[in-house]
């Protein structure tokens, strides 16, 4: 005989069959216990499952709204509001609830008595810099001021305002965190600070110069959104540059606990993921006024290529406005973006009032990007030796990028085209043309400046001594070279040391080194900054097309450089730059902003008329900024 399986009534216990009350209690307290133990054990786990990305508790509205930063008045008082949050230790959400009860006052400048001071005596202040010297700081703009054909830039007052406070901004953030405690508090998606970061991390196999112009990119974007820029220890960046910001220290994840991302994907969503989610706010598809967000840390490249410089939306005023929103920003940056900030909506009226010259880029890279003294040494040594008695500094910056076997190939021809467009534009001596003088003509107040200089050199030459007409004095030209071959140092010597010029000049040539072969590793980061720096105090410079090494020192030197036309079917041999801003080389010429109807598919160039394509011979799809011209360069 069959044995009959219980009913479902004989399987529960006897006081719960008794009644229908007692058994809707059971229910309730099986239920209860059930949820207890599902908050306790299985959601921990299912969030840890989720790549851990769940664990910060943040709304995305359906819209946000979009703030402009009108003018640098207002850029600054959004800085002092976010070191304020910071010293007060707000959440974001009392934060916000803060500024709203307290918008209109601050306004008109009110509660100066209520607000939380950044405490950094001169005794702190000069104990950090023991720990943390910079000589270059204060030595490197002699050597750009000393130069007679480049009319240096003039400081700029105010950048100088911004920079103040943001470096209250970051020491406060810092501080409240804790030196040394950046990855813990990460690691714990913690947002107690109320502060905001940018990471800016590198790429395996960038070179340095793709390293600091997407960092000074990325420093830009920190400043304008009130982050506190750090930079991990394996991009070596930090070994080479001095601390920046005084009394705090952007150096993060020195053992690499959440850098590089790709190799802690769990910790960071991608680009895509957040715009999926802005698109799923925005669809109002959901029944609720907000969907809630996991999105802690993204990564601001989009993908599959994640291609060194962040994607094309971006550059929207929506997503900007819900990138305000989350706390971490990873940029793995090897591509220099700057010139595309210009053409954010919500920026461009600050920057263009912050930047009237477009020199943004010069003034980040001497203010932040400054050499560490064990650089700082190599190149004194460098400007002592070869450079600082020079009267006329060239530099020319030579890169073959298929290596060995395009410089076999080529460089006689490159070494032609360089002589060439030299003696032709009255860089070095020859039959073609006059030579340049310092303060050349054109404008009006370079010739009166040039008529006067003329005066007194006559003055000065009536008064001469015997011993200066028994040893008159010769100009000297410095040639300095960079390259990882030495074609074009042995064919210059050839030319002029052992060829000495008609005109008396001497000219003489320095290459310190020649490799070979590109190689990654911190001691070819020393040498490399040392090299640009000294590229970078030339008079006239001549670059190699696609080049970010090259870049770099236009960019320290504000220098408008012309490029060496390595083409072998070019009937050119070179061509003047027509920015001292650098190439943005990847950059999307046009708009792909869906939320931002006046912007969407328009061309970059259409919006902002100071922005044009890079030139053909350098990466004809690339942008730039245009900048204003300079009296007498």
């Amino acid at each position: 005989m069959k044995k009959r399986s219980p009913k479902i009534s004989e399987q529960v216990p006897d006081w719960v069959q008794g009644s229908r009350p007692l058994r809707l209690i059971a229910v309730i307290i099986v239920f209860s216990i059930g949820l207890v133990l599902f908050n306790w054990v299985v959601q921990p786990s299912a969030q840890f499952v989720r790549n851990v990305k769940t664990s910060y508790d943040h709304l995305v509205p359906r819209e946000l709204e979009v703030e402009s930063v009108p003018d640098v008045d207002s850029l600054i008082r959004k800085i002092q509001e976010a070191t304020r949050m910071a010293l007060e230790g707000m959440s974001p959400q009392e934060e916000e609830e803060e500024q709203e009860n307290n918008k209109e006052e601050d306004e008109q400048g009110g509660r100066q008595e209520d607000r939380a001071t950044d405490v950094f005596g001169e005794e702190a202040r000069e104990k950090w810099r023991q720990l943390n010297p910079c000589r270059s700081r204060s030595e490197l703009p002699g050597l750009y001021s000393r130069r007679k054909f480049v009319r240096d830039v003039e400081p700029n007052v105010q950048w100088q305002r911004v920079l103040q406070e943001y470096e209250k901004l970051h020491r406060a953030c810092i501080q409240k965190v804790g030196p040394g405690n950046l990855s813990e508090y990460f690691l714990t998606r913690s947002n107690t600070s109320g502060c905001k970061f940018a990471v800016g991390a590198i790429p395996p196999g960038a070179g340095l110069g793709n390293k600091v112009l997407s960092m000074a990119s990325e420093f830009m974007y920190a400043v304008l959104t009130q982050r506190v820029f750090v930079v991990p220890t394996a991009t070596e960046v930090p070994s080479i540059m001095c601390e920046p910001f005084e009394g705090s220290s952007w150096v993060v994840d020195p053992i690499g606990l959440f850098t590089p991302w790709q190799n802690h994907m769990k910790l960071w969503n991608t680009s895509q993921e957040l715009y999926e989610e802005i698109d799923r706010a925005r669809s109002g598809g959901e029944s609720d006024d907000v969907l809630e967000s996991w999105t802690y840390g993204v990564q601001t490249a989009d993908p599959p290529s994640y291609t060194c410089h962040p994607g094309n939306r971006f550059f929207c005023d929506t997503e900007q406005a819900y990138l305000s929103q989350i706390p971490w920003l990873y940029f793995d940056g090897c591509i220099y973006f700057l010139p595309k900030l210009f053409s954010i909506p919500m920026f461009r009226m600050v920057l263009e009032e912050l930047f009237p010259d477009r020199l943004a880029l010069t003034h980040v890279l001497r203010a932040v990007m400054l050499p560490s003294d064990e650089v700082w040494s190599r190149i004194q040594q460098a400007d002592h030796v070869f450079l600082k008695n020079a009267d006329h500094r060239f530099g020319i910056q030579v890169r073959y990028r298929e290596g060995r076997d395009q410089f076999w190939k080529h460089h006689n021809m490159v070494n032609k085209r360089v002589l060439e467009c030299a003696v032709r534009n009255g860089i070095l001596p020859g039959n073609m043309t006059g030579r340049i003088k310092p303060l050349p003509g054109g404008n009006p107040v370079c010739v009166k400046k040039q008529l006067q200089n003329e005066s007194l050199n006559s003055e000065a030459s009536s008064r001469a001594s015997y011993e200066d007409l028994a040893y008159p004095k010769v100009n000297v030209t410095t040639i300095f070279i960079t390259s990882l071959f030495q074609g074009l140092y042995d064919f210059m010597t050839e030319a002029f040391t052992r060829n000495p010029p008609a005109t008396g000049e001497a000219i003489g040539l320095i290459q310190l080194t020649h490799d070979n072969t590109q190689t990654f590793s911190l001691e070819e980061d020393v040498q490399a900054l040392t090299e640009i720096i000294c590229l970078s105090l030339s008079d006239h410079l001549f670059v190699t097309p696609f080049s970010t090494f090259g870049g770099l020192a236009q960019g320290y030197g504000a220098l408008t450089p012309w490029f060496i036309d390595i083409q072998k079917d070019s009937k050119s041999d070179c061509v003047r730059a027509q920015s001292m801003d650098t190439c943005y080389q990847l950059a999307a010429n046009t708009f792909t902003c869906p939320y931002d109807v006046d912007l969407d598919g328009r061309s970059v160039f259409d919006v902002v008329p100071y922005i044009k394509n890079c030139l053909d011979v350098d990466v004809p799809n690339g942008l730039q900024l245009i900048t204003a011209n300079r009296t007498c360069v």
